[in-house]
């Protein structure tokens, strides 16, 4: 089960990446032409890259079964 929770997040990252296209960027930037995505998994949430990685980090918690993790997928969701 948390192997396939792990896939669908890296797949929603992948999905999210793929739409941004041109759009993304390592660093927050201003580009010529930019557009605001509301299609593919934007019209879903608000940022997919980072629910996708804590669906990633809630399955890692899961298989390890350690409460530390989950205070750890807790923390990342709170710094996101």
């Amino acid at each position: 089960m948390a192997g396939i929770l792990c896939i669908a997040g890296l797949a929603f990252c992948v999905w999210a990446r793929a739409t941004l296209g041109r759009n993304w960027s390592g660093t927050i930037t201003l580009k010529e032409g930019h557009e605001l995505i509301e299609r593919g998994p934007y019209r879903l949430v608000r940022h997919p890259i980072y629910t996708g990685l804590l669906a990633m980090f809630l399955a890692t918690a899961i298989t390890f079964g350690h409460l530390g993790g989950l205070v750890a997928v807790l923390v990342a969701f709170a710094s996101f």
